[in-house]
């Protein structure tokens, strides 16, 4: 998922009002009650994490596909044998 798609993703939850309760609690506090300061923050935050998300999810889909070589491997090795 490139950034574009992050930013759409943060842009619909804001339109929405359907902000992760934590981060909006996080930038409002830090903009001082500032709402549109507490929005450019809440956007700063929530990009970092789907950031990270989609990184963890991209690491388990690599050691998945990585096990998956490995197993089969190891079959193609039991074949040889016999």
């Amino acid at each position: 998922m490139n950034d574009t798609r992050f930013y759409s993703v943060v842009e619909e939850e804001l339109k929405n009002q359907k902000m992760h309760e934590g981060l909006w609690l996080k930038s409002l506090t830090e903009s001082n009650g500032n709402n549109e300061a507490a929005k450019v923050l809440y956007v700063k935050y929530r990009i970092e994490q789907l950031r990270k998300d989609a990184k963890m999810t991209l690491g388990m889909e690599n050691k998945k596909k990585e096990l998956q070589r490995i197993e089969y491997l190891r079959k193609e090795g039991e074949r040889k044998q016999f």
